[in-house]
């Protein structure tokens, strides 16, 4: 998941952004040192073993290096499979922030909030755009708003 905000987007939607971010950090740290430590070990396991297994032959002298070999192949294929894991709690967290904010949004009309909630959760690869969309719509409300309430304000000054 990508959450840098492009050029065309507002400050607005760059915020909204950042918070999501900074909810993911502890997550993108740990998965990225369990898949930076599980590659070495695997690549370290599957050479020894293939070279052992296809050039020299299992001997009782090489059990150890064999038994070696295999467990750091289990290790690094675990935290792979963990950083995996933690990939997908990631995918799973920033999902649960956009809907909780969707859902909390005032602005935009009940039905609009269930066609973008309904969105991320048929189409979940496309959530973060489908999230940019739903902060676009927020803020084009918001300025409405803000516009009729400055509209007005000057208006009632007038009158006085």
């Amino acid at each position: 998941m990508s959450f840098k905000a492009n050029q065309k987007q507002s400050p607005y939607i760059a915020k909204e952004l950042e918070k999501i971010q900074s909810k993911l950090k502890p997550f993108m740290k740990k998965s990225t040192i369990y898949t930076f430590i599980s590659m070495p070990l695997i690549t370290f396991s599957m050479m020894h073993l293939g070279i052992i297994l296809f050039q020299i032959g299992i001997s009782q002298e090489m059990m150890l290096v064999v038994v070696i070999a295999a467990l750091s192949g289990a290790f690094g294929l675990a935290l792979f499979k963990e950083s995996m894991h933690v990939n997908k709690q990631m995918f799973q967290t920033s999902v649960d922030y956009m809907t909780d904010r969707i859902l909390k949004s005032t602005k935009i009309p009940d039905q609009s909030r269930e066609q973008y909630l309904d969105q991320i959760h048929t189409e979940p690869m496309k959530a973060v755009n489908t999230f940019c969309l739903f902060l676009e719509q927020e803020e084009r409300i918001k300025k409405i708003e803000e516009g009729a309430v400055s509209i007005f304000g000057k208006a009632n000054d007038m009158t006085k």
